[in-house]
C-alpha cells in the first residue's frame, strides 16, 4: 500500500517488517539488508507470517492463530 492504494497488486505473500530492526516498510525487498530479507520472507500465508514473527520477537511458544482465545 502506498499512500492508502494498492501498488503493484495482490500476490499473496505476507512478509515480516520488524522496525525496531531497522527495517523500512518504505523500501522494496531487494532493498534492504539480507539480515532483515531472511526475516521478510515472504511467507505463503497469514499463519506463516505471525510464526516468523513470533519467532523473531520471542514468542516461539506463543499458540497460532487460529488456535488463540479471543
Amino acid at each position: 500500500m502506498i499512500d492508502g492504494h494498492v501498488d503493484g497488486g495482490y500476490t499473496g505473500r505476507y512478509e515480516v517488517i520488524c522496525p525496531v530492526c531497522g527495517d523500512d516498510p518504505n523500501l522494496s525487498y531487494d532493498q534492504v539488508p539480507t539480515d532483515l530479507q531472511m526475516l521478510r520472507g515472504p511467507s505463503e500465508s497469514v499463519a506463516g507470517g505471525l510464526a516468523a514473527f513470533h519467532g523473531h520477537v520471542g514468542l516461539a511458544d506463543a499458540a497460532p492463530a487460529d488456535e488463540a482465545v479471543t
